[in-house]
């Protein structure tokens, strides 16, 4: 296999110059901007926005009576975005594609909005978006925050506090709907958050602790099924305000038997995830779901209340309609990408691993493959169980000297060529070399490849002993053995690929290895159910857009990826389920608690680099890259998407970037 690996490297040397031997992700110019307010607009650029226009669809239901005139449809500042290339034309319909039958997993970031969001152009400023504006009191305690004023859900109804009190009092605080009340961020300082109404549009949230990065956790949190939600919707299904015999009427149409599974069932229709949601449900985001005209084709059209302009005054979104059909197969998608028939194909989607294939039909396809920086795709991260149910493997797996092991028989440089066309760079698991936390030696901790002290280390371990096929033995005399579980494609179209390199190197250094491919909800399953030795997942959460809010990698707070499942289970439950963590790792839970309260960055920064620097000297998980490229495929005819980005789930996908200012030109 080994020889196998190093003919495919010398094939690709070759195609690597050609490539280009390195890639540079720094920001270039051609970067949508905002500004909050028409005012904001006129004081930066000396220009003066006197004149909304609007979609001529709109403009025919205006003259029909059935749209009040897009004035009124606007709040009283509308969000002003400047185009990447230029002010786009109204129409078409982008061509798209899913892989998830009852997910938008592939396309939530074409249309999700957020409570507040980052700016694209620094991806560091925090800027408002549904929320209009937001203050704190000198304690880090109170933020009082503004819902932008006359902002609409996409049937026209207003926007107002209502949205927010529904939420917080008969969503978060029903104990049917909320059983046990979310940590983060709602329970930050140990106590679940209040929230005081003060008027039509302000409210305040109130927590026990300072809570310094509350602001950025708002630029992660989606509206719809989040802090504003529409409640004039989802009355009709809530026990306390639908009348006793509609409620059972609808439970008996959907066929369910309590009321607050019903009431799940619309709960995160206004979201971006639920591929399922229901028709013309009230939404705050550029496009409607509004027909399912065949199986797996579903249609968005364009939100005629959206609260968003250009710097010309023109209502957004610039494009009419998106038709996202599902398919099962990377195979299937490929094809679609070399016949020409998709318009957009993100970072769910693709994978460097074809970037040769999608190069060659570039021109055929009517297509440009752009290469930006992923924070997410492809970049894979090995979690082995710090809580393994075999109590052996469990003070195995544990030892420190285990986990250097097993990164130093990791040749980061040939999964380089072989999986990243030499464009990565090798390194350790540790933030992106442009975030503020970056140390070089975070990301060269046990990152070389050096088998024999690999082999030296596991052998002060008392594993120096081997079967006759020579695979190490543990203190019980059972063959040390380990199964690396993975989702396949759900995580990155080369993880079997990956995989089997990895299988190779610690075979290599006697640890019998197997990797074992399965579907995504049976993982999900065993992970939870702490069954599993090692998987695999995409390392994402190493921006300055998110590392400070959810750094899941380096301290265990988070079931759904975690590397200690029971730890995880224990932190998130607040000590009801699960299993109390070691000294060392209650160490990073008051880290990561000093990096939330506090109100000064560079104290955030120290702290977040305390956490970096325990994991790069006890890796709690093992990364081989950064600077992994992603190969977005965008047709000729979608203009406004930048050339250069970075793109991952730190950026919530391609919405850092405004899609709904993207549009078609034929």
């Amino acid at each position: 296999m080994k020889g196998y690996y190093r003919l495919i490297v010398l094939m690709l040397v070759v195609l690597s110059l050609i490539i280009g031997s390195t890639t540079s992700f720094a920001q270039k110019p051609g970067i949508p901007g905002q500004y909050n307010t028409l005012a904001d607009y006129e004081k930066a650029t000396g220009k003066k926005i006197t004149k909304f226009n609007e979609a001529p669809s709109l403009a025919e239901l205006v003259k029909a009576g059935k749209l009040p005139p897009v004035e009124q449809r606007l709040p009283k500042n509308p969000i002003v975005i400047e185009p990447t290339e230029e002010i786009g034309k109204y129409g078409g319909t982008l061509r798209l594609l899913r892989m998830a039958p009852e997910s938008f997993v592939s396309n939530y970031d074409l249309f999700v909005e957020r409570a507040l969001r980052i700016n694209a152009r620094d991806r560091k400023t925090i800027e408002p978006n549904v929320i209009e504006s937001w203050k704190r009191n000198t304690a880090g305690t109170e933020y009082t925050l503004k819902i932008r004023e006359g902002i609409r859900w996409s049937d026209g109804t207003p926007v107002t506090t209502e949205d927010v009190r529904f939420w917080y009092e008969d969503i978060l605080n029903n104990k049917d709907l909320t059983p046990v009340f979310p940590r983060r961020p709602w329970s930050h300082g140990g106590k679940p958050f209040t929230c005081e109404i003060i008027d039509k549009y302000t409210f305040k949230i109130k927590f026990a602790r300072p809570f310094g990065t509350f602001p950025l956790w708002l630029s992660r949190i989606d509206v719809g099924n989040n802090i504003i939600v529409p409640s004039h919707a989802l009355k009709r299904y809530h026990i306390k305000y639908a009348k006793k015999e509609d409620l059972e009427r609808l439970m008996k149409e959907y066929k369910y038997e309590q009321w607050f599974q019903l009431f799940a069932r619309f709960s995160d229709n206004a979201g971006p995830w639920d591929a399922t949601k229901e028709v013309n449900w009230p939404t705050l985001q550029p496009w409607v779901v509004t027909e399912r005209p065949s199986p797996g084709v579903i249609i968005l059209e364009r939100n005629p209340y959206y609260w968003k302009i250009d710097t010309a005054g023109n209502q957004l979104p610039y494009i009419d309609k998106l038709r996202i059909e599902l398919v099962n197969q990377v195979e299937t998608a490929n094809m679609k990408i070399i016949a020409g028939e998709l318009d957009y194909v993100g970072q769910h989607d693709v994978s460097i691993a074809y970037y040769p294939i999608y190069k060659k039909h570039e021109k055929d396809g009517n297509y440009r493959v752009l290469l930006w920086e992923g924070t997410m795709t492809d970049k894979y991260v090995l979690e082995v169980n710090l809580t393994h149910p075999d109590p052996v493997m469990r003070k195995i797996i544990q030892n420190p000297l285990f986990r250097r092991a097993l990164s130093l028989a990791i040749n980061r440089e040939e999964i380089n060529q072989v999986l990243y066309f030499g464009l990565a760079k090798p390194s350790a698991a540790t933030v992106v070399p442009w975030s503020v936390y970056y140390e070089e030696k975070f990301a060269k901790a046990y990152a070389q490849y050096d088998p024999k002290t690999a082999n030296k280390l596991l052998d002060s371990m008392g594993l120096q002993k081997r079967d006759k096929e020579g695979f190490r033995l543990r203190p019980d005399g059972k063959r040390l053995s380990i199964v690396i579980t993975h989702a396949g494609t759900r995580v990155g179209a080369a993880t079997a690929k990956f995989a089997d390199m990895i299988v190779d190197y610690w075979k290599a250094i006697g640890i019998d290895t197997k990797q074992n491919q399965v579907d995504e909800q049976l993982w999900w399953a065993k992970l939870q159910a702490n069954e599993l030795d090692c998987w695999i997942w995409h390392m994402d959460r190493t921006t300055d857009m998110l590392f400070p809010i959810d750094p899941i990698w380096f301290v265990p707070i988070q079931q759904w990826h975690g590397h200690a499942p029971l730890w995880e289970r224990w932190y998130e439950t607040q000590g009801a389920q699960g299993e109390k963590p070691p000294e060392n790792i209650m160490r990073l839970y008051d880290i990561y608690h000093k990096m939330q309260e506090t109100l000064s960055e560079k104290e955030r920064v120290r702290l977040g680099k305390m956490l970096l620097d325990a994991n790069a000297r006890d890796p709690q998980i093992i990364g081989v890259a950064t600077d992994v490229p992603v190969p977005l495929i965008v047709s000729n005819r979608l203009r406004n998407v930048p050339e250069k980005g970075v793109i991952g789930w730190d950026t919530w996908g391609i919405s850092l970037y405004h899609p709904e200012h993207f549009f078609i030109k034929e």
